[in-house]
């Protein structure tokens, strides 16, 4: 938080009230792997890459919560909502005052669950998050990639936050599946740049653990 928020805190005084509630309900962000990664890598620094209202990087949290373990979090998104959301689901983009409301959404949301002690939020888009992680010298433990779901997107997402893993972290990479060929395809070619393989794969979400 300190690094980031230069010890400004972003939910001191938030107006949660006004904006809590807004909740999806994807049954995705609350699969048995993100356990399952938290248990093998025990990581110290979280990083996801795509929070939407936030349902994953809370369910993340409460898990590190419920470990006692002393990790963060650390949530990277626009907020303005992705490509995908302006084909599918233009009906999720609520605007006010010209910009959409899923920052103030997720803010919101992460205060109702009690986890604003875990999660960071940092309001950039993935590639200027990476660099900025870089500079301020963050490595991550574990990187949940969710974000873009369009080909050479992905890839470019896959590749900026690959070498901010520590050794033994792991990448957990979601939406492998035949409802985003864009995804699959980049996932492909991250494989033969990585010559690494999948450790573990749940749904359609995928872990790769760095050597």
């Amino acid at each position: 938080m300190r690094l980031i928020h230069l010890d400004r805190n972003p939910y001191a005084g938030f107006p949660a009230q006004q904006w809590g509630g807004t909740w999806y309900g994807d049954h995705g962000a609350r699969r048995e792997i993100f356990g399952r990664c938290i248990d093998l890598i025990k990581p110290k620094v979280i990083v996801e890459v795509g929070s939407f209202v936030g349902e994953s990087a809370i369910h993340m949290a409460q898990l590190v919560q419920q470990r006692g373990m002393d990790s963060c979090v650390l949530c990277v998104d626009t907020w303005y909502g992705g490509f995908d959301h302006w084909k599918g689901a233009r009906e999720k983009i609520v605007n006010h005052f010209g910009r959409p409301d899923f920052f103030y959404k997720f803010m919101a949301n992460v205060i109702a669950n009690r986890c604003e002690n875990v999660i960071v939020p940092l309001a950039t888009d993935s590639l200027n998050a990476a660099r900025i992680l870089e500079y301020l010298g963050i490595k991550a433990d574990l990187v949940y990639i969710d974000g873009s779901h369009e080909e050479g997107d992905v890839l470019r997402d896959y590749k900026a936050y690959w070498p901010l893993l520590n050794s033994g972290g792991g990448m957990l990479c979601d939406d492998w599946s035949g409802h985003f060929p864009g995804v699959l395809e980049d996932g492909q070619r991250f494989i033969a740049h990585t010559e690494c393989k999948p450790v573990a794969i749940e749904g359609e979400k995928v872990l790769f653990v760095k050597t």
